[in-house]
């Protein structure tokens, strides 16, 4: 599935975490582009988006367009090293990639009272 990818849309469903080159964020998907046309998704990635000024001011709950193919998680192969992919399975992500900031845009700023967002 992951491989035929190329575009898709959706929310922000934690808050943003600052790395030291890239803000990461837990995408829901709402809609990936493939093979040519949009469908409905029920999913969630792991964005690293290219640390800028835009992408710091992301917040719960706004939707963003990216134009990204995603790759599922794996881990590094090493023995007796932490199961980083089964860590993510159980919170129900499979996917993960990094943006550069000319490949996604913001589509709409989230205008509903969020108490996550507060906190």
């Amino acid at each position: 599935m992951a491989d035929s990818i190329t575009a898709f849309k959706g929310s922000i469903k934690r808050a943003p975490d600052e790395k030291a080159k890239s803000i990461a964020c837990i995408l829901d998907l709402d809609q990936v582009y493939k093979k040519g046309s949009w469908e409905k998704a029920n999913s969630q990635v792991l964005l690293y988006l290219e640390k800028d000024s835009l992408a710091k001011l992301l917040e719960v709950g706004d939707e963003i367009l990216v134009a990204s193919k995603i790759d599922r998680v794996h881990n590094n192969g090493n023995p007796n090293e932490f199961d980083y992919a089964k860590y993510l399975q159980h919170r129900h992500i499979l996917y993960s990639t990094y943006v550069r900031k000319s490949s996604w845009k913001l589509v709409q700023k989230n205008q509903v009272f969020n108490l996550q967002r507060v906190a």
